[in-house]
């Protein structure tokens, strides 16, 4: 998106410059033509403009869809290259493999103890919230809202670990919490 300035409407608006059509499968079906997933379209995106931009530090936002570990492992391996995405409240969360140990046997692990998930951080009287102003809010004022952020590895089976760091946002009367995560840290590497 390009951000724009709106005098009349008072805000920053995000004006598109690239939109990608994704027909359903049974769309493809009825033409006979191979059916491309959301996925696979959203990295072809990712491909196009990082050829576009090869020297720019790209952050790509998605939907709840966009959260899928093969597209997060794809972009994680991608230089300069992030995208942020809301996170499943009950995703999987592990710590980082441990090192292995000299002369240890056996398959290295990818996956250390098993953390929190959001959902149990969110429920967690204990959880350590930071407080943060939020400026531009909606409609133009400034917000108070809480924080919560962790860095680990999301891992399920069959699927390559991806390194991330999730952020949980709420508002201090608890009226909604939102969660969000970043695909690519290249300082748990």
């Amino acid at each position: 998106m390009l951000l724009v300035k709106i005098s009349w409407a008072e805000s920053i608006w995000g004006l598109l410059f690239l939109t990608v059509l994704c027909p359903s499968e049974r769309y493809h079906a009825e033409r006979g033509r191979r059916h491309q997933s959301l996925i696979e379209r959203a990295w072809q995106i990712i491909q196009l403009v990082r050829r576009w931009l090869p020297d720019r530090e790209l952050i790509f936002v998605g939907d709840g869809s966009f959260a899928v570990l093969d597209l997060l492992g794809r972009v994680s391996r991608t230089p300069k290259t992030s995208l942020i995405t809301r996170l499943r409240m009950d995703a999987e969360l592990w710590d980082p493999a441990p090192k292995r140990k000299p002369g240890q046997n056996g398959r290295p692990r990818v996956k250390g103890a098993r953390r929190p998930s959001p959902q149990q951080r969110l429920d967690d009287p204990q959880t350590p919230w930071t407080k943060i102003e939020v400026e531009n809010w909606y409609g133009g004022g400034q917000r108070e809202v809480e924080i919560y952020s962790e860095t680990c590895v999301w891992y399920k089976c069959g699927h390559q670990p991806v390194s991330i760091r999730w952020v949980l946002v709420r508002n201090p009367q608890r009226e909604w919490a939102q969660l969000y995560l970043r695909g690519q840290l290249s300082d748990l590497a």
